[in-house]
C-alpha cells in the first residue's frame, strides 16, 4: 500500500450565499501496487482509476510507502511552488516598474512609489 497527499483550497459561503473565506485541507489517497516492472512499480487508487509509475530509489515519486513521507514530500512540493510564484512575482514587479519607467520617459507623470529607474537585470 501506497500513499500520496494533497492539499486542496474550499470556499465557504455565509448564510446569505456570499463568499465567506476559505480552508486548506490535506486529503490522503491511499494507492496499491498494481504490477512490478524492472524500473518501478504503476500503482492506483482503484480498480477504474488512473495507473501512476513510481520509480525505484527516486527523490519525487507519485505515492509513498508511508502517509509520513507522503505529507512530507507534500510539504516539500508546496515550499517549491512557493519559491516558484515568489519568483514570479518578483519579475511582474520588475515588468511593472520598467513600464512604469517607459510611461514617464513618453511624457507621463510621475507615478506614485516610482523613485529611480529600475534595475533591467
Amino acid at each position: 500500500m501506497f500513499w500520496r497527499a494533497e492539499a486542496c483550497i474550499y470556499g465557504h459561503l455565509d448564510a446569505y450565499g456570499e463568499h465567506a473565506g476559505t480552508s486548506a485541507r490535506v486529503h490522503l489517497t491511499r494507492y496499491y501496487k498494481v504490477q512490478e516492472t524492472p524500473k518501478g512499480f504503476w500503482v492506483t487508487s482503484g480498480p477504474y482509476a488512473e495507473m501512476h509509475l513510481v520509480l525505484h530509489g527516486a527523490q519525487k515519486r507519485f505515492a509513498w510507502p508511508t502517509q509520513k513521507e507522503a505529507l512530507e514530500s507534500l510539504m516539500r512540493r508546496k515550499e517549491r511552488e512557493i519559491d516558484l510564484l515568489h519568483a514570479r512575482l518578483r519579475d511582474a514587479k520588475k515588468k511593472l516598474a520598467a513600464a512604469r519607467w517607459a510611461w514617464m520617459e513618453a511624457g507621463g507623470e510621475a507615478v506614485e512609489d516610482f523613485c529611480e529607474e529600475p534595475n533591467m537585470m
